[in-house]
């Protein structure tokens, strides 16, 4: 398998946990703050990322919260624009950017999609434990699950 169909694959997974988790927090918890503003920040990243990768302004806020019926549209919007990026670039094309405090750094496109889809592993987590301590039910998100679909 080469890289990109790994990132691929990757990408396919990312958006399979991302739906889940979000109907599931959706669902249960629709008036937790705190959930809201972790599923926005994980797709607040990513268009962060996008921007930067696109060599264009990218947004300030990571932490902006997003209404929650614009989450799924924007995720799905989100890993299409990824998908997009991944087939039409070389992953070791080096990205030149600012990071949120103005420093300036160099990073290889596939290392920033790696990165992006890490991110959002760690959140998914996070929110899956924010779901527990409200007494909801969290869904399994785990790579393995998908594998085995």
């Amino acid at each position: 398998m080469t890289r990109t169909d790994h990132l691929r694959r990757l990408l396919a997974y990312e958006g399979w946990a991302n739906d889940r988790i979000f109907a599931a927090a959706q669902d249960a918890c629709t008036a937790d703050e705190h959930t809201a503003r972790l599923l926005s920040h994980l797709l607040q990243a990513h268009a962060i990322w996008l921007a930067r990768v696109a060599g264009g302004a990218a947004p300030t806020d990571a932490w902006q919260v997003l209404p929650w019926a614009e989450l799924a549209p924007r995720e799905a919007e989100l890993r299409a624009a990824w998908l997009a990026r991944l087939e039409a670039d070389d992953l070791d094309r080096l990205i030149a950017y600012r990071d949120l405090h103005g420093n300036p750094w160099t990073t290889p496109l596939g290392d920033i999609l790696q990165h992006v889809l890490n991110h959002s592993t760690y959140h998914r987590g996070q929110i899956a434990a924010r779901l527990v301590a409200l007494g909801c039910a969290a869904p399994v998100t785990d790579f393995i699950a998908y594998c085995r679909l």
